[in-house]
């Protein structure tokens, strides 16, 4: 996992003995909730736009990853994300959202999507 602002940590290895596991790839749940969720919640703060890459299973195992995605849809500022394609009850919760759009990524579309978000996010002062 690696921040906007530069700091890093291994989330999953194989060597990581854990109970959340993906894989053959044990997952340090702490250090999810510590910096990836820390993340989240300080961009919420500082910045105008918060951006989430990704949305997958690791991240998943942890509650305050959850919350500060939650907090983070929740609140005035622009969130871009990305999420794994995948029926987990809590992603179809958050991408049915009133206030969530919802663009698939595939090989024929990635280019122009790019146009899409742009032309989606409101002009910054």
């Amino acid at each position: 996992l690696i921040t906007l602002a530069g700091q890093s940590a291994v989330i999953a290895h194989i060597d990581f003995k854990s109970r959340s596991q993906v894989g053959r790839y044990g997952v340090k749940v702490d250090a999810i909730d510590q910096l990836g969720a820390g993340a989240i919640r300080a961009a919420i703060d500082h910045n105008p736009i918060v951006i989430i890459d990704e949305i997958g299973k690791m991240e998943l195992f942890s509650s305050q990853f959850q919350s500060a995605v939650l907090k983070a849809v929740s609140s005035s500022k622009v969130v871009l994300a990305t999420a794994m394609l995948d029926n987990h009850p809590w992603l179809l919760a958050l991408k049915s959202l009133p206030q969530v759009t919802v663009w698939e990524v595939n090989k024929p579309n990635r280019t122009r999507l790019v146009e899409q978000v742009l032309a989606w996010l409101p002009p910054q002062t």
